[in-house]
């Protein structure tokens, strides 16, 4: 048997079959994820920048609300300086040329108001006075407190009759010194007398005089 006798019986016609194009069984299906089920990567990175721009505003509103703070801090303390500094007769000048407060009266007795003019100072001794339309004056000295000064002594021998009373600012005193009431107010680093000097002055002016003493700083 030659090879054209084995080529003619083994040969096959396929021109009517029908060819499967249909891929193998075992190829796997692709399957398509429903969206849902989809990792929500734009949704995460969404409320990352949302917590972004909280964290942000937050911070910002701190900010916004300790500035407020303090300029209400500082409008405070500037209106309770301007308050004090209004308040207080004694020219800038005076209080800086000594080292210690320098006391005033917040109250006078009627008619009287301080001299602005008459303010002075000398060896760390301040002088002012207060004077009413019709010529009666007051004076008022003021200097540190000396350090060792006996007050107590002071009160009992130095004025005659004194009544020693305590104030907001101090213990003050009032009594007769050569013939004349005067009164007397010691602070812890300052020392005020208050004494007529045309005219005379009643216990009740100079207790009033004294229970409204301040201390210029």
């Amino acid at each position: 048997m030659d090879y054209e006798d084995l080529r003619q019986r083994y040969r096959h016609d396929y021109t009517g079959e029908r060819i499967n194009t249909a891929p193998p069984a075992s190829s796997p299906t692709p399957i398509i994820p429903d969206v849902a089920e989809l990792p929500q990567a734009t949704t995460v990175g969404t409320q990352k920048v949302k917590v972004n721009k909280f964290s942000r505003l937050s911070a910002k509103l701190m900010v916004l609300s300790m500035a407020v703070l303090l300029l209400i801090a500082g409008a405070g303390f500037g209106a309770h300086y301007f308050l004090v500094k209004k308040s207080s007769p004694i020219p800038v000048n005076i209080s800086r040329s000594v080292n210690f407060p320098l006391l005033y009266p917040a109250k006078l007795p009627a008619g009287y108001k301080i001299d602005p003019s008459s303010f002075s100072s000398a060896n760390d001794v301040v002088l002012f006075s207060a004077r009413t339309t019709s010529g009666q004056k007051i004076v008022f000295t003021v200097q540190k407190r000396p350090p060792t000064f006996d007050f107590g002594t002071f009160y009992q021998q130095g004025l005659a009759s004194a009544a020693v009373f305590n104030t907001g600012a101090g213990q003050a005193a009032i009594g007769r010194a050569n013939g004349q009431l005067i009164g007397s107010l010691a602070t812890d680093q300052s020392w005020l007398i208050v004494s007529p000097s045309r005219g005379n002055i009643s216990a009740d002016s100079l207790r009033l005089i004294l229970n409204s003493v301040k201390a210029s700083h």
